[in-house]
């Protein structure tokens, strides 16, 4: 990633910040297999269900 923020290229520079940020979740997800879906799931229930009352 070093190598990459060094560079004069914005996006590169961009993204290499934006997946040092976000390395541990996406290790993480490959790691355990567990992804967010479920909870933004039942988030979206729990939202429909307070449109519907």
């Amino acid at each position: 990633m070093n190598r990459s923020t060094a560079t004069e290229l914005p996006s590169l520079t961009r993204m290499a910040k934006i997946l040092s940020r976000t390395k541990d979740g996406i290790l993480s997800y490959f790691n355990h297999l567990i992804s967010s879906q479920e909870m933004e799931d039942a988030n979206e229930k729990i939202k429909m269900l307070q449109r519907h009352s």
